[in-house]
């Protein structure tokens, strides 16, 4: 396990790190096809079902990290007007407008 701060890590020769700065996240590739991210709408949060009972409140029906079998990290993004939302299991690969997505 590697207790070095984050800057030290980036500035060393022998590691190697994909850094992926949601902020920089043009498109995302899922498995039928690439989709273009809006307005740098990109971000990854817990992922958890919810409903609204009949007074408004909310109830968490499943969260995040309750079972090994599925993921407790997802994704967000607007595509063509539209929130997209999964688990980041899902997406295959993403691209940046910059050569480097950090």
């Amino acid at each position: 396990m590697c207790l070095r701060p984050l800057r030290t890590i980036l500035r060393t020769q022998d590691t190697m790190s994909l850094l992926i700065n949601v902020d920089n996240v043009t498109a995302v590739r899922l498995v039928d096809d690439w989709y273009t991210v809006d307005d740098g709408s990109f971000y990854t949060d817990a992922y958890e079902y919810i409903e609204r009972d009949p007074d408004g409140e909310i109830d968490l029906v499943f969260g995040g990290g309750q079972s090994p079998l599925i993921p407790s990290t997802g994704f967000g993004f607007k595509w063509r007007g539209r929130w997209m939302y999964g688990p980041l299991t899902s997406i295959i690969a993403v691209q940046c407008a910059r050569k480097s997505c950090s």
